[in-house]
């Protein structure tokens, strides 16, 4: 898969992960300059491959947030593992038929 070739220092998988983190951390800038955010969770396909995005994540948040508005932004990956988003809608769904 591209993420063992990248994981194995293959360039152009690197250039990928990279590239597509880039994008990643340009969404999540124009979203915590709109919303003040001072942490960021990412679920799913993008905590799987965090390590191999973060550098790309972090080159886009320190070019597109606004810095003195933004001081300190947190950006990680859940706790909870791919099926972050899976367990969410499960408690929703249990919170609703309890309720």
């Amino acid at each position: 898969s591209i993420a063992e070739l990248a994981k194995n220092k293959d360039a152009a998988s690197m250039a990928a992960y990279n590239k597509a983190g880039c994008y990643i951390g340009k969404a999540l800038a124009y979203s915590i300059n709109l919303l003040n955010i001072k942490k960021v969770v990412l679920g799913g396909g993008v905590s799987q491959d965090f390590e191999l995005l973060h550098e790309g994540i972090n080159e886009s948040l320190d070019k597109y947030s606004f810095k003195q508005a933004n001081k300190n932004i947190s950006v990680e990956k859940t706790q909870l593992g791919y099926n972050a988003a899976l367990i969410g809608a499960a408690a929703v769904a249990i919170n609703k038929i309890t309720k």
